[in-house]
């Protein structure tokens, strides 16, 4: 009898044990708790094909999703791979790349890992990504401790966060979420802190409203101050404008210009410098730090419709703008540094598109390379901006009218790799200077002592 109860309870044990893990299986990674398990299938450069939630047991594991289209995973890979080598066997990374149809993301990686000298293996695996964590945006990262518990979900981590995390702290993350998950809400054609609309109805300092940015508001920045006239933006509310988890330096652009930033297709490039040119004795405030949260604001205006204008948005800004920080603008003719796209006269004959049909044929990714054809060469500036913003202005002055045909293969985060690339099409990338007109922000004449200078992009 006694061996028939003691059966009994085992079995009860065990099929108590099978449906909690069986359970387990349809959870999700939640700060604080263990990790599901998982299995990766399909690493590359690392000692097994695959491998389970246990394989790594005893040391931290950091899972670190992406995907080809993902400029800001593609561009973070040398930080990574100076984090694994800082931390070594303490930490493991693991990238996990969400496997395309055509196959490509395995070629760009493998094409970085070459050219950076990458030491993170990496799981090409769509079934963990998609369906098993159910992620939708990269970059997606989660942290494990070595006892399986989960630490951190973000979308961004770096040395200092690790070593909090293995002295023990739980350092402040942005927070990422699951395609199931929601995450800040807002509705464009809500104002912004009204009934609870992006953020708490208390979090405003001044009326218009100007309010501090926490990492639990959503992040907006539009790309001029009036673009309205568009039908096609969405915006019902012509008379409003919100730029949401900005620095002041941003703010001033929008107040001055109109738009934030000057990209290298638009009619004030090559007129007006980038960005802003800060003399303060502490610019500190006009920068703003989004890792420590710390001078991030949040920007709404709404004026009477019958006043709705674009100068005369800009004019209630700049006034709000000097009401509460009460900086000094000027807006200045110096000499500046830019970036010359400039091509050879053979170029000029040889890259003028041959097509008919105006047909757009774009293959292939920026990161490692495209053809295009009938494309415009804006496609290139917008591209260098776009991966290279903390570099001065890229200008075209080549001369060149209408669209180009035109095939690279390069490494698109190097910019020497680029250069060589436009070379071997008879462009090329000529630092020069010229005069422009610059936005100058100065403390008030009250304030005025020793200034730093200091280019902000």
């Amino acid at each position: 009898m006694k061996i028939i109860i003691i059966s009994i309870v085992l079995f009860i044990a065990q099929t108590s044990v099978w449906a909690q893990v069986k359970d387990s299986q349809t959870d999700f990674p939640q700060i604080g708790k263990p990790c599901p398990d998982f299995v990766l299938q399909n690493i590359k450069y690392f000692p097994m094909k695959q491998a389970s939630l246990k394989d790594f047991k005893g040391k931290w594991l950091i899972l670190d999703f992406w995907n080809k289209g993902c400029s800001a995973c593609i561009a973070s890979f040398p930080k990574i791979n100076d984090e694994q080598k800082k931390f070594g066997d303490k930490v493991q990374f693991m990238m996990v790349g969400q496997q395309d149809k055509e196959n490509a993301i395995q070629a760009i990686y493998a094409k970085f890992r070459e050219h950076q000298s990458l030491k993170m293996p990496c799981a090409f695996d769509s079934t963990l990504y998609l369906h098993r964590f159910s992620i939708w945006g990269a970059p997606y990262i989660i942290i494990i401790d070595p006892e399986g518990i989960v630490r951190g979900i973000t979308d961004n981590v770096d040395s200092e966060d690790i070593a909090s995390f293995l002295k023990g702290e739980i350092p402040k993350l942005q927070p990422a979420y699951r395609h199931d998950e929601s995450g800040p809400s807002y509705d464009i054609n809500i104002p912004f802190l009204v009934r609870g609309n992006g953020g708490n109805d208390t979090d405003f300092l001044y009326r218009s409203i100007l309010s501090t940015w926490t990492p639990s508001t959503i992040l907006t920045f539009p790309a001029k101050i009036f673009d309205l006239l568009n039908p096609g933006n969405g915006i019902k509310d012509i008379n409003k404008f919100e730029a949401l988890g900005v620095s002041v330096q941003r703010l001033y652009l929008y107040a001055y210009l109109g738009e934030n930033p000057i990209n290298e297709e638009d009619v004030l490039a090559g007129r007006y410098w980038k960005s802003v040119l800060i003399e303060s004795k502490d610019s500190s405030l006009i920068k703003g730090d989004y890792k420590k949260v710390s001078n991030i604001f949040s920007y709404s205006l709404i004026v009477p419709k019958s006043k709705a204008s674009k100068q005369y948005m800009m004019e209630v800004m700049q006034r709000d703008l000097q009401n509460y920080f009460g900086y000094n603008l000027n807006i200045e003719i110096r000499k500046m540094p830019y970036w010359s796209l400039m091509a050879s006269e053979d170029a000029k004959v040889k890259l003028k598109s041959k097509s008919q049909n105006g047909a757009i044929d774009v293959k292939g990714q920026w990161s490692i390379g495209f053809t295009a054809k009938n494309y415009p060469i804006g496609y290139l500036l917008s591209g260098m901006y776009y991966y290279f913003s903390d570099e001065p202005p890229f200008i075209n002055e080549t001369g060149i009218e209408g669209n180009i045909d035109i095939a690279v293969d390069w490494v698109g985060t190097d910019l020497n790799s680029v250069k060589k690339a436009l070379q071997v099409n008879g462009l090329q990338l000529v630092k020069k200077e010229k005069e422009m007109k610059v936005l100058v922000i100065k403390d008030p004449k009250s304030q005025v002592s020793t200034r730093t200078s200091s280019i902000i992009n």
